[in-house]
């Protein structure tokens, strides 16, 4: 039994080797170092800001079920040393179809949409304060619409100096929605 395992981890090493070699015949990967020109601040042509786009989509179903659910979201977000901005509007919606043992269909529907904000600024090169609100409304929460403004405070292991390429942040917000 040891030798058959031997065998079968040498033939796997042998495959994977193989399977390396005829990749690294695809693929060249060089790297060439950035110019050391003395000037080595670079224009933004975006100013820091960075846009996204969100959209997919779930469906699932059988002859007594059917559930269908599609989201998508547009974001704006802005980080500098000073200040930090993100603004998002998201919907949501959601089918979902039973048949009963009666012979009925049920049918259920829901949706929701908002538009949320964060805007702090840097009281240091971790720690941030300012704002976070948001106006939303939900047929699965009930809420025909939802109001939040509240104080928030913002923790970045990373320097904001740094935002452009990694962030880890904390935030607390403690508010009341109406």
């Amino acid at each position: 039994m040891f030798t058959l395992a031997t065998q079968l981890i040498d033939l796997l090493r042998k495959s994977l080797d193989l399977l390396l070699e005829s990749f690294n015949d695809l693929f060249d990967v060089s790297y060439t170092a950035a110019s050391t020109s003395k000037d080595k601040t670079r224009k933004d042509p975006w100013n820091y800001w960075v846009f996204r786009t969100n959209a997919n989509g779930f469906a699932s179903g059988e002859k007594a079920n059917n559930f269908v659910n599609l989201n998508s979201s547009v974001s704006a977000n802005r980080v500098t040393e000073i200040w930090k901005s993100n603004l998002t509007f998201y919907v949501n919606y959601g089918q979902n179809r039973f048949e009963l043992s009666d012979g009925s269909t049920f049918r259920s529907y829901s949706h929701s949409y908002g538009l949320s904000d964060l805007l702090v600024k840097s009281l240091g090169p971790h720690l941030s304060a300012g704002e976070r609100a948001s106006w939303t409304a939900s047929t699965y929460l009930n809420q025909q619409r939802a109001m939040r403004l509240a104080p928030a405070v913002e923790f970045d292991v990373f320097p904001y100096s740094q935002s452009t390429r990694r962030q880890w942040t904390f935030q607390y917000s403690l508010g009341a929605n109406y």
